[in-house]
């Protein structure tokens, strides 16, 4: 063989070699052994590494949290907007992050969308209430001030609430003519508005508890905590000289120093009241201090106690025993002499305001002994008879008898 032919097949056949393998290494695409048919993913499901694996069943995989389905699939929520008290705020608007979320219905309750977020401030505002902002907590209710209230706590000296209370807010204009908004209120929370911005005198009521007055209140988003004192007592009866209830007599509880003040004016508990069927009055609330208790009118008082002083939280006992000795008897007959029995007979004193009933027995009489002196209108009715009525006057110890003759209904 030539010289030349024995350098330049070895060279060519160097250079087939390289060719080949470099046309091996930078070819893009190996075919893949045909086993039979092969899907492959998307490049953007292969690719997005945040995708949920499906079960592994090859159930459907979850969606986003983000997305519509996993929104639609949320439980919906409901936002309460109630007022300090706890009463509904109706036609509340509630937004976040300046997206209008919905109004309150007439119970105060929103249904959020399911596109809200818990963790961003939501911002309430509604006429004649303070603006609300803030981040809900897990009840997902909101308390909202009046922007012109007087609200807060009515307390005992102890920090307990008081059960049950009135308040009175007073404003005079500039004619001198109040204006007052109150109510009564329960477990020591109260709210008075709409009030006008101006200061007012506010007076607070209750039955266990003196009364107060605060002036120079005006209107503020802060609320106000009141302190009542706990009140004296004094209770008892009115009774005759033979223990029997006197109903319907005045009895007043009268401050024996000027500085104690009782009366509407005052806002204080009004100083009179009168017995009830049991003969029973009782006077609570009372400031501490010595009062007298007169029975009767002021003017021409039947009986006055000497001073009796009231410590708080005490209660005094009085009892009012009126002496009586007076005697009524009543002896009831028809027109022919006949006595009647069964007779409906009741007395009523004029000026004291008390009664007495009783029925005839088979002698046809009612007694009537220990009574007061003064005017009785006598009153006695019968099936089948007309109503009888006069006045008669008790003068004094001695026994007094009526004979009384009742017409029947149809004589004329």
């Amino acid at each position: 063989m030539p010289p030349i032919l024995r350098i330049a097949l070895p060279a060519l056949f160097v250079l087939i070699l390289g060719g080949a393998i470099w046309w091996l290494l930078t070819s893009e695409e190996v075919a893949p052994i045909e086993t039979g048919p092969i899907e492959t993913e998307p490049a953007e499901r292969r690719n997005d590494v945040s995708e949920p694996l499906g079960d592994l069943g090859g159930g459907e995989p979850k969606p986003r949290e983000d997305s519509p389905e996993a929104q639609a699939s949320k439980p919906s929520e409901i936002l309460t907007v109630l007022n300090w008290v706890g009463g509904a705020v109706a036609d509340a608007e509630v937004r976040q992050e300046g997206a209008v979320l919905g109004r309150s219905d007439g119970r105060g309750r929103l249904e959020l969308p399911r596109d809200w977020s818990a963790e961003y401030p939501l911002e309430v505002r509604a006429d004649g209430f303070l603006p609300w902002t803030g981040v809900v907590d897990a009840s997902r209710t909101i308390h909202l001030s009046r922007a012109l209230a007087v609200f807060g706590r009515v307390l005992t000296t102890k920090g307990d609430p008081v059960e049950s209370f009135n308040v009175v807010a007073t404003r005079f204009e500039a004619t001198g003519v109040p204006i007052e908004r109150g109510a009564k209120f329960r477990d020591g929370r109260f709210e008075l508005s709409p009030l006008p911005d101006a200061s007012h005198e506010l007076r607070f009521s209750s039955p266990h508890h003196p009364s107060l007055t605060l002036g120079g209140i005006r209107p503020s988003p802060e609320p106000l905590t009141v302190h009542l004192s706990i009140g004296g007592e004094i209770q008892g009866r009115v009774v005759s000289s033979q223990d029997e209830p006197l109903s319907g007599f005045w009895v007043y509880a009268l401050p024996a120093t000027p500085a104690i003040a009782l009366g509407p004016e005052s806002g204080k508990q009004n100083p009179s009241q009168q017995t009830g069927p049991d003969g029973a009055f009782r006077f609570q609330g009372l400031s501490a201090g010595e009062y007298e208790l007169v029975l009767g009118s002021l003017a021409e008082p039947i009986e006055k106690t000497e001073p009796i002083y009231v410590r708080p939280g005490d209660v005094n006992e009085h009892e009012f025993r009126l002496k009586a000795s007076g005697e009524l008897e009543l002896s009831f007959r028809d027109a022919s002499g006949q006595v009647l029995e069964g007779v409906q007979v009741r007395l009523y004193h004029t000026g004291y305001g008390y009664s007495r009933s009783g029925t005839t027995g088979d002698d046809g009489k009612f007694m009537a002994d220990g009574l007061l002196i003064g005017s009785y209108r006598v009153s006695a009715s019968l099936e089948g008879y007309r109503r009888f009525a006069h006045t008669y006057t008790v003068a004094g110890i001695v026994p007094q008898s009526e004979d009384i003759t009742m017409q029947k209904a149809d004589d004329r």
